[in-house]
């Protein structure tokens, strides 16, 4: 699990630089609507490895958009990969806010992207699986603290789960 900390979160300034991945494929563009400084997670799932950017909103301020590319071992797009996204309140894993279950395609330069909303202030699961046709793969669990103060943030946990078949 990963919890990010207001205070590692980079303040956006208004003229925002790129985000890493923009910078180094410049022919993609950045999704449509994103507009705070994004919070960069890079880490295993099973085989393969995943770079998730969580956005603010800053017009819609119950909205962080989400974007992520899967590479394989070889650091080349994933191209027959299956990515899982789940957000849920973290006292309520059970309830599923917002879900996306999407394709590697060669039309959004095999990234995964969609934006959610947040009913209120507190705690999320935002929660990546990532697996091949085989079902090979691992998941990925990111703490967001949504409009909470400062002071109710915690520090990083990761958890990354292997799935086999």
């Amino acid at each position: 699990m990963i919890t990010p900390s207001i205070k590692e979160r980079p303040q956006a300034a208004d003229n925002l630089a790129l985000p890493r991945w923009s910078q180094r494929h410049p022919q993609r563009n950045r999704p449509r609507g994103m507009s705070g400084a994004p919070y960069t997670v890079c880490a295993l799932a099973g085989p393969y490895q995943l770079e998730t950017h969580l956005t603010p909103d800053r017009e819609q301020p119950t909205q962080v958009w989400f974007d992520a590319a899967v590479q394989d071992r070889a650091q080349t797009p994933a191209l027959d990969s299956l990515l899982f996204l789940r957000v849920t309140p973290a006292a309520e894993p059970q309830r599923v806010l917002a879900g996306l279950v999407s394709l590697a395609d060669a039309s959004t330069g095999y990234r995964h992207q969609t934006a959610f909303r947040f009913e209120q202030p507190g705690l999320y699961r935002v929660t990546v699986s990532v697996c091949d046709p085989n079902g090979e793969g691992g998941t990925v669990t990111i703490l967001w603290p949504h409009a909470l103060p400062e002071a109710d943030c915690t520090t990083q946990v990761a958890t990354t789960t292997t799935l086999t078949n």
